[in-house]
């Protein structure tokens, strides 16, 4: 009888410590906003995970923000993803998983995403000021310049027409 009890517990145990494991794995997943546009985060990010480790992008969809691929790690590929969110105000925001690798890894390829974006693209924007709304004009304006007035008074007291008309005629006004 003490053999079956101790075998139960061994299986228990070890269930209960794989699935703690699986989820662990497949609950795993790093995010991070980044101060650049969408556009500048998608082609970067596509570019580093493509060129820069040779991994396989085995599907992407630019208008919903994600592509899948294979890291390739000793050999052997694991599948992952990439999600790419527009953060409109702040920049994007994304989010990397590869289940069957430890979080690190997914930790790295952000930090080295980052890394690029600056390399490639100067620092991140800061966060635009909103644009200031124009005062509304004080009691008796009207906030438009005034018009250009053709009878408007010179320095010397006469006014624009009358000395007009003295120039046609050849002479100075009086």
């Amino acid at each position: 009888m003490g053999h079956k009890r101790g075998m139960r517990r061994l299986v228990f145990t070890t269930i209960v410590l794989s699935l703690i494991g699986l989820t662990d794995t497949a609950l795993a997943k790093r995010e991070s906003r980044l101060r650049y546009p969408y556009s500048l985060v998608w082609t970067t990010a596509v570019r580093m995970v493509r060129v820069d480790y040779a991994s396989p992008i085995t599907e992407k969809d630019k208008d919903e923000g994600y592509f899948l691929f294979s890291f390739v790690h000793d050999g052997k590929e694991h599948p992952g993803s990439f999600e790419v969110i527009d953060d409109s105000d702040q920049g994007a925001r994304v989010i990397v998983q590869i289940p069957a690798m430890p979080s690190y890894i997914e930790q790295m390829l952000i930090d080295k995403l980052e890394r690029k974006l600056v390399q490639d693209h100067g620092s991140p924007r800061e966060k635009q000021p909103e644009p200031k709304k124009p005062s509304a004009p004080a009691d008796g304006e009207d906030g438009e310049e005034p018009a250009e007035d053709d009878t408007a008074k010179e320095p010397d007291g006469q006014d624009g027409k009358a000395k007009d008309k003295a120039k046609t005629k050849g002479r100075e006004p009086e």
